[in-house]
């Protein structure tokens, strides 16, 4: 029998034998068997906590959410003081509710496991989902402390660092993963974006060896992209480029599927609203948000350290609230978090409701500060329905050049399963996206005017103080030199920029493009026929 679910202390009988019976079928993950067993037994009256504990443990792996926060409840009533049952608390709220509202539950449970290395390492990566960053980096040291062989504590302590920007930390952990676990592809791709390699410093011939005998396409998609990578940095861009296509064509096959007919759809429904929707005055009255969005690689991460960086303001990071409140309120059961049914059931909700929801929905992150940054890039496609809920919140969209903003996406490898960024992994359809993403905000400028301040990625690499000072005034801030300090800023960032954005503002990603011009000819084309400026010549 399993040591996590040990044999409650109930007399050797028929239900006891039953437990015994269903213990086992958990620890197989025969869940449909446990299933009518554990329910029987918790129906019998039996106070027992590890029973609740396992059918709740067992809703959960079937996506029975109302019985998994039910029974993990009530097992939390008869032991409160149970890590095991504290975390797995935790885990529930965090996928039911929000991994915010999780935070309680597992600072909570942190006394009670940490004397073991895998619940430390469980803990960490729900601190992580709620952008808890330096209480995950503190359960993840614990973790490779107590599992100092395991790659895996070493790889997620690595990427914990990068995000609290202990950069030689970072790398020191990736490389001690690499060496535990050479094979393990995911683990050089982290170190190979950690930095930029030069020809002296590199590991481009580790990384060839490696992709040489690469069977699987995961594999071949992490290792192709840390070689297209670490190729660019020692400026062999043509070798590079080959490399980038071959592992995002490797990754397509892993990715989120997308029925691009069904992402164009979604954009014109979206393209849809009116004025006269928008401008009704019957959202919530709440000042303290600050959304910041765009296409992703766009300046969002720059943007919201250089806000972040004022006494006033916080960062809550990528949060998924406002998407989340919204799928919740209209009731809408389908698989996307937002489809064409969603955005048209969206009209019969209530907006001030939303807002709330949303507002109290960011309370464990957002602390006592006067206004919070909510800086999910894709928040620009609930653009409309974010000023109707809350149209006092402020709204910062980013734009950058067409080739750079496409090139930025299509080079970065964002999470395979995402519901966002599935046309990342095609060039040309990254080209399609951004055209309907130009057009959509057109539309959403036109109806909501001075509501949105419009910042061009070029414009605040150029004129860095003027930018700064045009976005503070727009979100009536006092004027803060620690604004033009934002690589002093020591708040944790979970994003692709995790590293860069420790760094002056410089110009160094400021036409990309022109180092693949050859190889964006036809991107170039594409976005001309969708009528943008694609800033390259004809071919």
């Amino acid at each position: 029998m399993s040591d996590e679910h040990p044999e409650p202390r109930i007399a050797r009988t028929p239900q006891a034998r039953q437990y015994l019976v269903a213990v086992e079928a958990v620890n197989a993950e025969q869940w449909g068997r446990a299933l009518p067993l554990l329910r029987e037994l918790a129906a019998s009256g039996a106070p027992h906590a590890d029973i609740h504990h396992l059918l709740s443990v067992t809703a959960l792996a079937i996506g029975s959410m109302g019985e998994a926060l039910e029974h993990a409840s009530r097992a939390l009533r008869l032991k409160p003081d149970d890590g095991r049952y504290l975390l797995h608390a935790a885990q529930v709220v965090s996928r039911v509710q929000s991994p915010q509202r999780a935070l309680e539950l597992a600072r909570r449970a942190e006394p009670h496991i940490w004397a073991s290395g895998g619940l430390c390492m469980q803990l960490s990566s729900l601190y992580s989902r709620a952008n808890a960053y330096r209480e995950a980096g503190r359960l993840s040291a614990r973790a490779c402390e107590l599992l100092p062989a395991d790659a895996s504590s070493a790889f997620n302590h690595a990427t914990t660092l990068l995000f609290c920007g202990e950069l030689d930390g970072a790398e020191r952990m990736y490389q001690q993963a690499i060496e535990l676990a050479p094979t393990h592809a995911q683990y050089h791709l982290g170190l190979a974006q950690l930095r930029t390699w030069t020809p002296i410093c590199n590991h481009v011939e580790r990384l060839r060896s490696k992709l040489a005998v690469a069977a699987h396409p995961e594999d071949r998609m992490y290792l192709s992209l840390a070689l297209s990578k670490e190729l660019e940095d020692i400026g062999q861009e043509a070798e590079s480029f080959g490399y980038l296509v071959a592992g995002k064509k490797a990754g397509e096959q892993l990715s989120h599927h997308v029925i691009e007919s069904e992402e164009q759809a979604l954009f014109a429904q979206l393209e849809s609203t009116g004025a006269d929707w928008v401008r009704r005055e019957d959202g919530c009255d709440s000042e303290e948000p600050i959304f910041v969005m765009g296409m992703p690689r766009t300046g969002t991460t720059l943007v919201e350290r250089i806000l972040s960086s004022h006494s006033a303001v916080q960062s809550v990071g990528e949060i998924l609230n406002f998407p989340v409140q919204l799928k919740r309120a209209t009731g809408v059961r389908s698989g996307a978090l937002l489809d064409v049914d969603t955005v048209r059931a969206a009209a019969a909700i209530d907006w001030r409701e939303l807002g709330n929801a949303y507002v109290e929905s960011t309370r464990p992150l957002t602390g006592g500060s006067r206004h919070f940054v909510d800086k999910h890039p894709h928040n620009f496609l609930y653009m409309a329905m974010i000023a109707r809920a809350l149209p006092r919140a402020k709204l910062i969209c980013l734009r950058r050049g067409p080739l750079d903003t496409c090139l930025s996406n299509f080079r970065q490898l964002f999470s395979p399963v995402s519901p966002f960024h599935g046309y990342s992994f095609d060039l040309l359809h990254t080209g399609r996206y951004y055209a309907r993403f130009s057009r959509l905000m057109l539309h959403f400028g036109e109806l909501l005017g001075d509501r949105v301040l419009w910042v061009d990625y070029e414009n605040l690499v150029a004129e860095q103080e003027n930018e700064t000072r045009r976005l503070l005034d727009f979100c009536q801030l006092r004027w803060e030199p620690a604004c033009m300090q934002f690589e002093r800023n020591a708040a944790p960032v979970a994003t692709a920029s995790a590293a860069q954005v420790r760094e002056k503002l410089h110009r160094g990603s400021m036409d990309r493009w022109r180092r693949y011009a050859a190889q964006l000819q036809p991107l170039a084309a594409q976005l001309r026929a969708e009528g943008l400026d694609a800033a390259m010549p004809s071919s």
